[in-house]
């Protein structure tokens, strides 16, 4: 050893750091996972893309556990139907109150226009049944 006095720590050494490449080809894995990423955020790549895989894949890299923070196919699918609920429910409520506050505007009682139209849908299923006892 060149620094140290003893001899007895002496030899033929010679230092192969092995752990500091695989850590450094990690790490670009995970930077070329994020550039692809990037790219599949483009609308013209995004029906290409499988973002499940890639996510999984960018978290082996990081060497974080995927299958702890991923959603898997099903959990997805079902919250995107949840969310398409909550919006098709969110503009059918939207539509109908402006269409009562145009009701309103043209000086019309849209309580009574609802009354109304359930009263009519009512008899015309009346009519429906009496004309299938016939």
């Amino acid at each position: 050893m060149n620094f140290n006095p003893t001899p007895e720590t002496a030899g033929d050494f010679e230092v192969i750091a092995r752990g500091s490449t695989a850590l450094i080809a990690r790490e670009v894995r995970a930077q070329q996972l994020m550039q692809a990423a990037q790219v599949t955020d483009s609308p013209r790549f995004q029906s290409w893309s499988h973002d499940d895989k890639l996510l999984r894949e960018l978290f082996k890299a990081m060497d974080v556990a995927a299958q702890d923070l991923v959603k898997t196919r099903e959990e997805h699918d079902a919250e995107q139907q949840q969310q398409q609920a909550q919006q098709a429910a969110l503009l059918a409520r939207q539509q109908v109150t402006e269409t009562m506050n145009e009701m309103r505007a043209r000086g019309m009682q849209p309580e009574q226009a609802l009354v109304n139209m359930l009263g009519q849908s009512a008899q015309q299923f009346m009519q429906a049944v009496q004309a299938q006892r016939v």
